[in-house]
């Protein structure tokens, strides 16, 4: 009897703890979110300018689809990187508070550590939140609480903001001159120069494609140091193109260890890879090689 009572008891206090999840989810999922710090359409913005009182300015520039760094420096945007930086437009701001000469000096925006502007709208930076992972930041006359996310963009050197592609997704190469190998497509055939016997069509646009989807581990101002050898891409002309040798890119070697650092001339930039990658980049048979060697030494 008592182990019944004692069941029933406990089927209560279950169905009554159930019941205060149920009330307190709701109370959750009725509660507004936090409004946006803008009203600013991140699609809309057409510039990004980027000020600190330790580094350069950075500017960034929409050009249709595409958004290039403007300053310090000259050179294709990491498009993943500023679409984090367009989201603190948009950030929720948990608090609000008049930006007085007093509120300034608490919260540490009478000296900001640094502004974004997105056009003519500037977004400071003040102290961060010393319980919570947020920060306060002025937009306007208002100071609000965001969460540390979504400034974080802003506090990146210029380098960070560098696509590390090494030429556009969307061109398409038609010959490659490597120091110890010639490739051109012809009638929508690869031939390479000179000719080898274990190339095959699947190995050759293996290697292409490898070339279509380098992606550098971090890109850096090019440093002065000597061109060891030299590579010569050429790509499909494009209909828009008015002038001559627009498709032709020229790349410098300047190591291949302990990276692969090719140096773009046109912009200025030195593009480092990893020593596997390098060979993967420079011998089109670099797979096959390293196998045959690697059972040879068994």
């Amino acid at each position: 009897m008592r182990n019944r009572w004692l069941l029933n008891l406990g089927l209560v206090v279950l169905v009554g703890v159930l019941v205060l999840l149920a009330v307190s989810k709701r109370r959750v999922d009725k509660e507004p979110p936090a409004p946006p710090l803008t009203m600013l359409v991140p699609e809309q913005i057409e510039s990004i300018r980027i000020e600190r009182p330790d580094n350069e300015r950075l500017v960034l520039q929409r050009q249709g689809e595409n958004w290039l760094l403007i300053a310090p420096l000259q050179a294709r945007a990491n498009p993943f990187r500023v679409e984090s930086l367009l989201r603190l437009a948009t950030a929720p701001s948990e608090l609000r508070l008049r930006a007085d000469p007093d509120a300034l000096s608490k919260y540490g925006l009478d000296q900001p550590k640094a502004s974004v502007w997105f056009g003519q709208a500037e977004i400071q930076a003040g102290r961060q939140h010393p319980f919570k992972n947020a920060r306060y930041v002025r937009y306007g006359e208002t100071i609000h609480l965001i969460p540390t996310q979504y400034f974080t963009p802003g506090t990146y050197s210029y380098v960070n903001f560098i696509n590390p592609r090494l030429f556009a997704r969307d061109r398409a190469a038609v010959a490659f001159e490597l120091p110890q190998l010639s490739l051109r497509r012809i009638d929508g055939t690869w031939v390479a120069q000179p000719q080898r016997e274990n190339l095959t069509t699947e190995s050759i646009n293996e290697f292409v494609a490898r070339w279509r989807r380098a992606q550098a581990l971090y890109v850096e101002r090019h440093t002065g140091k000597p061109v060891q050898a030299r590579i010569r891409i050429t790509f499909q002309a494009d209909s828009g193109n008015a002038k001559a040798g627009e498709n032709v890119l020229e790349l410098g070697i300047l190591s291949y260890k302990p990276e692969l650092v090719l140096y773009r001339q046109d912009e200025g930039l030195n593009y480092h890879f990893t020593e596997d990658t390098g060979k993967k980049l420079l011998r089109i048979t670099a797979d096959a090689e390293e196998a045959a060697g690697k059972s040879g030494g068994k």
